[in-house]
């Protein structure tokens, strides 16, 4: 009788080889899908989060100014982005997710965060990836979202 060494042929290796490069052709390109969108759902959220606060800041100052107390407002982009990203919030692309910027970055999804004057502050959500730009400027008497 004789005895076949064990082990697998070469035959049987390349159907394994190909049977992963069809699993990865398939699931290579959905998990970057996949990737992507949440990437994107962090810059708008952080876009979100941060109109929301300015809305919140500014409303605060108003009522406080209509009942004779003094409530500033944070004076500078670096305030604003103290208050927009207390638990120091990264961008999908690395950084920071609040730049001093009149334009946010694109490339990694950064937020720009800009004042204005003393009444106006503007936050940029960048073009990134599939997001088109928005500009919110905030002010007393509401927001203003326009598209970039």
């Amino acid at each position: 009788m004789r005895v076949r060494p064990g082990g697998f042929t070469l035959v049987e290796l390349m159907i394994v080889v190909a049977i992963i490069g069809i699993i990865s052709a398939v699931t290579i390109p959905v998990f970057q899908g996949y990737t992507n969108r949440a990437q994107m759902a962090k810059v708008n959220a952080h876009f979100d989060e941060a109109v929301r606060i300015a809305r919140s800041e500014h409303a605060r100052a108003q009522l406080n100014i209509s009942l004779g107390l003094t409530s500033p407002l944070p004076a500078d982009a670096a305030a604003w982005i103290a208050a927009f990203n207390e638990n120091a919030a990264e961008a999908p692309g690395g950084g920071p997710a609040f730049i001093a910027a009149d334009a946010g970055d694109a490339a990694t999804g950064a937020i720009g965060v800009a004042v204005t004057d003393a009444q106006n502050t503007v936050i940029i959500r960048p073009a990134f990836r599939d997001l088109v730009g928005f500009r919110a400027e905030v002010s007393r008497q509401g927001v203003e979202v326009t598209e970039i």
